[in-house]
C-alpha cells in the first residue's frame, strides 16, 4: 500500500460542506425542532442564570448552559441555527449573482503567491504598509481551546494525522496528539475533502477543497492548484460525498452543481484530481436527493436516490452509467436526506441508511429488501451514519451526541451526554459531531477519529475509552469578540463559536492557555465600570453580566424575546460618562415588530433592567433592514451613531433620543451590511463605517458627524469589514475583515494588506489597538488571537503645529490632581476624563486663568485619559490612580 493511502475512508460519506459560511437551500416546508430558549430560560431562572441560551440540545442540567447547535442541515436544525445561517449570509450581502467566497479566494491566492516568492515564513520583523509600520506578528492564544475540526486523513508510515479545521486551515500531528503545527494556512480549506493519492512517479498528491472548488498539492500542502471542470459560480455551488477509489486509477467521485438553480451533477476524475468531467445529471438542483456510497474494502461505487420509490445504483466505471439495482416502495428516507454507508467483507456488502423517524435500515441485497434494525434518539445531522471497517456491526451516528451501536443499529447507546465533557475534557467527547473516520496503524493497530466543535478525538476499542488528542497545540479557537482590559492590559477575554466565553491572563505566556467560563456561543465583549465588569452577548438577545470579569460566572442575565431581533449576536456598546450599562442593538423589548436601541442596566437588586427608545431603525430604513451596528464618540458623548443591515445609516446629537438619517446615502451602497462603526477619537465629527463590500466599497468615512459620506476603500479588496479601531494618534485605521488583516495609512490615503508573512490566513472578526502594549490585537474565527506588535511607525501625519505644554500632577494621584494650562493658549472650556475602555467617566469645567483641581477621590482606582482642546486641536495624557 503506497505511503499515506488511508486503508479506509469513512464508509459512504454523507459530507455537508460547511466549510466558513454555508447555508442551506431555502425549503419553506422544512420541519424545525423547537427552540429550547424559552424552556431553557426557565430552567436558568431556578438555577440563577436565566435566559443564557437557546438551542436544540438535549436537555441538561439546570446548572449548565447548553452549546450552541450549528446548521448542518436544513431539515434538521432549530431555529436558532437557521438564524446564524441567515445572519452569515446577510453580512455577505451582495448584488445577486455575485459569488462573494470566489472573489475572497482570488485575495488569497494573490496572497499565497506573494508568499511563495518570498521564501520566509514567520519573520521576526516585517516593515508593512508600504514601509510605514514595522513589527512582528506573534500568535496569542488560545493553545487550550480547540475549536471545530472536519476531515483527517492518516499517513501510517509517518504515523501522522491531517487535519482541517473549521476555519480552514491545514494541521498535521503525530497520532498522539503532541506536535500540531499547521500545514498551510495560506489559504482556507472547505470541509468534505482531505485524501492522500500515490502518483505513477512516486511521490503523492494531496486532495483537498479550497472555497469549494475542488484543488490538490504535489508538495504535501505548500502550493496548491485549482482543479479544472467543476465550475462553482455562486454561493450555493458546492461539492458533496467526495470519494476516492482504490483502484488502478484512484478514480473520484462526487456531486456538484455550478449554482443555486443549476441541476447537481456527478462529476469525475481518472487523472487524480486534475481535471473533472460529469458523467450524470439529476432533474433536480437539491443536494438532498441523492448521496454516494464508496463501501470499505471494495472499488465499486453505490447511489442512492430519494425518489418514490427509493432507487439503488451502482456506478459502471467503464460506461459511466448507472447501474439500477433496485427499486423499493417499502423503504423511505421521509423528509430527510438521502444517506447511505456500507462496508464489504466476504461476499456480502452491508448497508446502512437512516428514514425521517430516526430509524436505521440496513440491506444486504443493494436495497431489494431493507431490514428496521432499531432507532436512534435523536435525527443525525450532516455527518450521518458510520459503519466501521473493522466490525460490520458497530455503526455510529452524529448529531449533538454522538450515538452507538454495536449490534449492527439495533440498540442505540450515547457515548457521552455533551455536558459530561466538562468534567472529563480529556476523556469525552465535545458536543457537535462533524465527522468519522477509521484507519489502521503500519502494524495493524486499527483506531478511529471523531471530529467535533472541541477538536479531535481518537478510540482504539470501538469508543468504550476515548482520548482528547487536541487538548493541546491545536490552536484552532473560532472567536467572534476579542477584547483586552485596558485598565489591566494582560487580561483579554474572548467570545467562541461553540467553545464558550473564555478568558486568560496573558502575563508570562507565549501562547496563552485560556479559562473557558461558560460554554456555547459568545460575542460583543463590552467592558464597563473601568473594566471591572463585563457584558456580552449569546445567539437571539441573551444577555450575561459578570460584575467581576476576572473570575467568577455571570451575575445577571436578560432575554430579549422579540420578532425582530436585529441580528443572530447582537451588538453591544458601552453607556457613556462611565455609567455601568450598555445599548443593545434591538429588537423590542414589548415584543412586538420594530428595532429600538435598548438600554440595559442595573437596578438596587442586580438585575437588569431594560428600556429602549422610541426610534423604530426597522421602519425607518424602508422596513427590511434592523440595527447592525453602534457607536458613540468618545469626545462629545451625546453623538451616536447607527447603522443597518440595508446600509443605511443614522446619527444622533441628543443620545439617542432622536435620530437623522444620512442625507446622501451611502454612495454605491445599495448592497451595504453595516457592520462596523468607528467614531474617531481625535476629531468629534470624523466616523467610519464598514460593513459587505462585494458589489460596492466596504469602508466611507464622514467628515461632518455622519450628514454625508465619501468612499474611503482605495487598496482594499472586495470583502467584509468585521470590525474597525485606530491607534492612539490615529496615524492609521485598522479593519479586521473576511480578507484577513488590513490598515489604512492616512497619509497615503491607502489601505495595506498587514498579513505580511506571519498572519494566518483567516476570518479577521475582531480588532483592537492595545495602548499600553503598541499592539494591534486580532481576533480570527479558526486561529484564535494573533498580534501586531509594533515596532516603529513611519511617517505619521504631520502635525500642523507644536502643540502647547500642559502638565498633570502628581502622576500617579489618589484624591485630586492639579492641571497646569499653557498660558496665551485657547483653551476649551472643559478637560473630559475617559478610562482605559474609552468610555468618558466625568466632564471638568476649565478655567484658563486660574489653577485648575479635580476631584477624583471617588473614582475606582486605575487608568484613565484627560483630554482637552488647545489651540483647536485635542491634547490628551494619562493618569494613574492609586
Amino acid at each position: 500500500m503506497a505511503p499515506g493511502w488511508p486503508l479506509f475512508e469513512n464508509g459512504c460519506p454523507t459530507y455537508f460542506t460547511s466549510s466558513h459560511w454555508d447555508l442551506p437551500e431555502p425549503d419553506f416546508s422544512k420541519k424545525n425542532c423547537f427552540s429550547m430558549k424559552n424552556t431553557l430560560h426557565t430552567l436558568f431562572i431556578a438555577a440563577g442564570m436565566s435566559g443564557l441560551l437557546g438551542a436544540c440540545h438535549h436537555p441538561a442540567p439546570s446548572n449548565m448552559p447548553a452549546p450552541t447547535t450549528i446548521l448542518s442541515d436544513h431539515e434538521e436544525d432549530g431555529n436558532n441555527g437557521e438564524k446564524r445561517a441567515q445572519w452569515f449570509e446577510k453580512m455577505h450581502r451582495a448584488a445577486p449573482g455575485t459569488n462573494w467566497r470566489a472573489l475572497e479566494y482570488e485575495t488569497q491566492k494573490n496572497r499565497a503567491e506573494r508568499r511563495a516568492q518570498a521564501h520566509t515564513r514567520n519573520p521576526i520583523s516585517e516593515t508593512l504598509a508600504n514601509g510605514h509600520l514595522t513589527g512582528t506578528w506573534v500568535e496569542r492564544g488560545s493553545i487550550n481551546q480547540a475549536g471545530s475540526v472536519f476531515d483527517a486523513e492518516y499517513d501510517p508510515v509517518t504515523d501522522e494525522i491531517w487535519l482541517l479545521s473549521a476555519g480552514g486551515t491545514l494541521w498535521k500531528a503525530h497520532r498522539d496528539g503532541s506536535d500540531w503545527a499547521p500545514v498551510n494556512q495560506d489559504f482556507r480549506f472547505s470541509h468534505g475533502l482531505l485524501r492522500f493519492v500515490p502518483l505513477d512517479g512516486g511521490g503523492r498528491r494531496l486532495l483537498a477543497a479550497i472555497e469549494r472548488v475542488p484543488h490538490y498539492s504535489d508538495d504535501d500542502g505548500q502550493t496548491w492548484h485549482a482543479a479544472q471542470g467543476v465550475p462553482i459560480e455562486d454561493n450555493w455551488a458546492n461539492i458533496r460525498h467526495a470519494v476516492v477509489v482504490p483502484d488502478s486509477l484512484h478514480t473520484i467521485y462526487f456531486i456538484s452543481k455550478k449554482s443555486y438553480w443549476e441541476p447537481i451533477k456527478i462529476f469525475k476524475s481518472t487523472d487524480k484530481g486534475k481535471t473533472y468531467f460529469p458523467i450524470h445529471s439529476f432533474d433536480t438542483n437539491e443536494f438532498n436527493h441523492a448521496a454516494l456510497c464508496l463501501p470499505h474494502h471494495s472499488t465499486e461505487v453505490f447511489l442512492i436516490e430519494k425518489s418514490d420509490p427509493v432507487r439503488f445504483y451502482k456506478i459502471n466505471p467503464d460506461t459511466d452509467e448507472l447501474d439500477l439495482l433496485s427499486e423499493n416502495p417499502d423503504f423511505s428516507f421521509g423528509n430527510t436526506r438521502a444517506n447511505l454507508v456500507g462496508t464489504s467483507g466476504d461476499a456480502t456488502t452491508i448497508f446502512y441508511a437512516y428514514n425521517n423517524d430516526n430509524e436505521v435500515f440496513r440491506t444486504t441485497d443493494f436495497g431489494q429488501n431493507w431490514e428496521m434494525r432499531g432507532a436512534i434518539d435523536a435525527q443525525p445531522w450532516s455527518v450521518g451514519l458510520f459503519v466501521s471497517p473493522f466490525d460490520p456491526d458497530l455503526v455510529l451516528a452524529g448529531e449533538v451526541d454522538c450515538h452507538r451501536s454495536l449490534d449492527g443499529g439495533k440498540n442505540w447507546f450515547r457515548v457521552n451526554h455533551w455536558w459530561e465533557y466538562y468534567d472529563n475534557i480529556a476523556h469525552k467527547l465535545h458536543a457537535d459531531m462533524m465527522d468519522f473516520n477509521a484507519f489502521e496503524t503500519a502494524d495493524g493497530q486499527p483506531f478511529i477519529l471523531i471530529s467535533n466543535h472541541g477538536g479531535l478525538n481518537i478510540s482504539y476499542d470501538q469508543l468504550n475509552t476515548i482520548d482528547n488528542i487536541g487538548l493541546s497545540g491545536l490552536n484552532v479557537s473560532q472567536y467572534y469578540s476579542v477584547r483586552t482590559n485596558q485598565s489591566l492590559p494582560y487580561w483579554i477575554y474572548a467570545g467562541s463559536q461553540d467553545q464558550g466565553l473564555q478568558r486568560a491572563n496573558i502575563y508570562g505566556q507565549d501562547v496563552a492557555e485560556f479559562e473557558q467560563v461558560i460554554s456555547g456561543d459568545y460575542g460583543h465583549i463590552v467592558l464597563t465600570d473601568n473594566g471591572d465588569d463585563l457584558w456580552t452577548t449569546y445567539p437571539g438577545g441573551s444577555i450575561s453580566y459578570y460584575n467581576f470579569a476576572q473570575s467568577g460566572g455571570p451575575s445577571a442575565n436578560w432575554n430579549l424575546d422579540s420578532p425582530d431581533e436585529s441580528v443572530w449576536l447582537p451588538p453591544l456598546m458601552a453607556a457613556p460618562d462611565g455609567e455601568n450599562a450598555v445599548f443593545m442593538a434591538g429588537g423590542n423589548i414589548t415584543g412586538q415588530s420594530g428595532s429600538f436601541l435598548i438600554k440595559l442596566q442595573l437596578d438596587g437588586q442586580n438585575q437588569i433592567v431594560a428600556t429602549q427608545g422610541d426610534f423604530d431603525f426597522k421602519s425607518n430604513a424602508g422596513n427590511d433592514g434592523t440595527l447592525s451596528a453602534i457607536e458613540y464618540s468618545t469626545l462629545n458623548p451625546d453623538k451616536f451613531y447607527a447603522a443597518t443591515t440595508n446600509g443605511r445609516f443614522f446619527y444622533s446629537n441628543d443620545r439617542g433620543q432622536t435620530w437623522e438619517q444620512t442625507i446622501n446615502g451611502i454612495p454605491g451602497g445599495h448592497y451595504l451590511y453595516g457592520q462596523a462603526i468607528y467614531a474617531s477619537k481625535k476629531d468629534t465629527n470624523l466616523v467610519f463605517l464598514g460593513g459587505s463590500g462585494y458589489s460596492n466599497p466596504p469602508v466611507y468615512m464622514s467628515k461632518n458627524g455622519g450628514k454625508f459620506f465619501q468612499i474611503m476603500s482605495t487598496g482594499l479588496p472586495p470583502t467584509l469589514v468585521f470590525d474597525l479601531d485606530g491607534d492612539e494618534d490615529e496615524n492609521f485605521l485598522f479593519a479586521a475583515t473576511e480578507a484577513g488583516p488590513w490598515g489604512y495609512v492616512f497619509e497615503d490615503k491607502k489601505w495595506y494588506d498587514l498579513s505580511g508573512e506571519g498572519a494566518p490566513a483567516q476570518t479577521y472578526w475582531s480588532v483592537e489597538y492595545v495602548r499600553e502594549f503598541n499592539v494591534v490585537r486580532f481576533g480570527t474565527y479558526g486561529r484564535g488571537i494573533w498580534d501586531f506588535e509594533i515596532e516603529e511607525i513611519v511617517g505619521n501625519r504631520p502635525e500642523p503645529t507644536a502643540q502647547p505644554e500642559w502638565a498633570v500632577y502628581p502622576n500617579p494621584a489618589t484624591h485630586v490632581i492639579q492641571l497646569t494650562l499653557p498660558p496665551g493658549a485657547n483653551i476649551g472650556p472643559q478637560c473630559r476624563m475617559t478610562n482605559a475602555n474609552g468610555q468618558s467617566v466625568r466632564v471638568f469645567d476649565l478655567n484658563p486663568n486660574a489653577p485648575n483641581t479635580l476631584n477624583v477621590s471617588d473614582l475606582p482606582r486605575g487608568i484613565y485619559f484627560l483630554s482637552m482642546e488647545i489651540n483647536g486641536r485635542l491634547s490628551t495624557k494619562k493618569v494613574l490612580l492609586l
